[in-house]
């Protein structure tokens, strides 16, 4: 693999607003981000597996609850920082949605230059790899584990 393109920045973009997705997808590639678009959220775990990215990205248009499902369906599997994208939510439900594991919730309209200095943030955050994905350490007879994720 070419040692650029290893550290080049992966963001899962799952959305299915197609207007909005284009040109936020835009302003990342002038960034040189390596975006993956989903637009079916049934199918993002396994565009999460796939992909492993440093970021995911949701503009979903659903209801509350589906978001919540998806969030800590997502949540259950990775520690990768997650950014909703919604046009408003009433407090309770913000809350909401960041006790299921959002890291971070935009209210749209928002401006491209925020929107990267978000993604630029969070990136900074999560170019670490996770213990759970790391295989075991071994010197002589010792193997050393990573702990298992409750």
């Amino acid at each position: 693999m070419d040692e650029r393109a290893r550290l080049t920045p992966k963001i899962l973009m799952i959305s299915n607003q197609p207007s909005v997705t284009g040109a936020l997808t835009h302003f990342s590639l002038q960034q040189k981000y390596d975006i993956v678009l989903e637009p079916v959220s049934a199918n993002a775990l396994e565009r999460w597996a796939e992909v492993q990215p440093d970021l995911i990205v949701l503009d979903i248009n659903f209801p509350k609850n589906l978001i919540l499902q998806l969030v800590r369906a997502l949540r259950e599997e990775t520690f990768t920082p997650i950014m909703l994208l919604t046009r408003g939510m009433v407090e309770e439900d913000v809350q909401e949605i960041y006790d299921a594991g959002v890291d971070d919730c935009l209210i749209k309209p928002i401006s491209p230059s925020i929107f990267l200095a978000k993604i630029r943030v969070w990136l900074r955050r999560s170019r670490t790899t996770p213990a759970h994905v790391l295989a075991p350490l071994k010197a002589c007879n010792t193997r050393l584990l990573h702990a298992e994720r409750n």
